[in-house]
């Protein structure tokens, strides 16, 4: 529900994610630079977070979103696409920054504005239809200091009953304070599904499946202590017995490097290290979730650049730390995943010595049959040897 790119990618495929439907927010990293029909009909997300980075919301990028209601625009954004927010009818309000110069055809075709923040002095170059559907009577319409008769006198933008002016600064930081309120509003959610449990889980798994491992060790070692012993008891000929020593060595090998490698001791050691880790950044994280709801609340008050630098400060306090719990958090993962892959190669080894060790169980009665053959073969001979030497005598 939740999408959440790498930094290295650097371009969303034409329509990726169409009518998407269970697609709630997403998060596009700073390295995409323009988007086209990408989240078209997914009419289920909620919220957008778009990285500095971005030059283009190409054409009908968000078409038919109609839950949408948080989409923050980075400064680095110059032109909206045609129909790019068309029917996007939760979307009540939106911060143009001042970098966005054009704004084409149906680019808000039909949305639920009633509050638009167009921070550039100049206005941008609108279309006859960007804003079609959209109550031009009732919708407000801010724009900078001194620039409230630009506007008026634009073909399109004059359309707007309710034009006022606003201090710039005041909705930059309060732009500023919104993509951040969403960069943590992902983290948290990225953090609840870590927390379900599924990190500690996979954690006893792999002690549990490391334990089988080290049980399984020790029963071949006896199975084949067990063989070895039957092979002296019956002493089978030396070449038959170098051949089965052989195997058996191998099998005493693998055991004596899975029990050299330690990975139960180090599991365990590592596991408890990891719930203490686990439990601090949970804490962390339920106490960081509960200043999002306070700074929700502030947000939805505040007026003033003192009132958004206070709400920056208070998200800003655990935000880093957060960060780098979850950035530790997912290397403990890798370790983990690390950790599987050996136990899982160990295993293998282990089953494989397995399969042996019954092939030559199976095999000691051919063989000591063999070997008694071979012996009575040879004892006759020498008997038939033996008989013609007294008869020549």
């Amino acid at each position: 529900k939740a999408v959440h790119f790498g930094n290295g990618l650097k371009k969303l495929d034409d329509g990726l994610f169409k009518n998407c439907e269970s697609l709630k927010s997403v998060t596009i990293p700073s390295n995409v630079t323009t988007t086209f029909r990408t989240f078209s009909g997914c009419k289920d997300l909620e919220t957008v977070t778009i990285s500095e980075g971005m030059k283009i919301i190409g054409e009908s990028t968000f078409y038919n979103c109609t839950n949408l209601s948080s989409v923050v625009i980075p400064k680095t954004v110059w032109k909206i696409g045609n129909g790019a927010f068309r029917y996007c009818r939760g979307l009540n309000s939106i911060v143009l920054p001042e970098s966005v110069r054009e704004i084409s055809d149906e680019a808000f075709y039909s949305c639920g504005l009633s509050e638009i923040h167009s921070l550039n002095p100049t206005p941008p170059t609108i279309a006859e239809a960007t804003y079609k559907n959209v109550d031009k009577s009732a919708c407000q319409l801010y724009v900078p200091l001194d620039c409230m008769d630009a506007y008026k006198s634009d073909t399109y933008w004059g359309e707007f009953f309710y034009i006022a002016e606003e201090d710039s600064e005041v909705q930059e930081k309060a732009v500023e304070v919104k993509s951040l309120y969403a960069d943590a509003i992902a983290l948290c959610e990225n953090y609840a599904v870590i927390f379900q449990g599924t990190y500690i889980d996979k954690c006893t798994s792999l002690t549990k499946e490391q334990e089988g491992n080290s049980l399984l060790a020790s029963l071949l070692q006896n199975e084949a202590d067990s063989i070895k012993s039957v092979i002296e008891d019956c002493g089978l000929s030396e070449t038959i017995s170098d051949s089965l020593y052989a195997v058996l060595n191998n099998i005493h090998n693998v055991v004596i490097e899975q029990r050299n490698n330690n990975i139960e001791c180090v599991c365990a050691t590592y596991l408890g290290l990891f719930r203490i880790k686990y439990t601090y950044y949970k804490e962390l994280y339920e106490a960081y979730n509960n200043t999002l709801e306070e700074c929700k609340v502030l947000i939805d008050n505040a007026e003033t650049i003192a009132d958004y630098s206070n709400i920056l400060s208070l998200l800003q306090q655990n935000y880093e730390e957060l960060k780098e719990g979850m950035s530790l958090i997912a290397d403990y993962f890798t370790t983990i995943e690390h950790n599987a892959c050996q136990f899982a190669e160990i295993h293998n080894a282990l089953m494989e010595q397995q399969k042996r060790l019954e092939e030559l169980s199976a095999s000691i009665p051919q063989l000591i049959e063999s070997d008694f053959i071979v012996k009575k073969v040879n004892a006759e001979k020498l008997i038939e040897d033996n008989s013609l030497q007294y008869t020549e005598l």
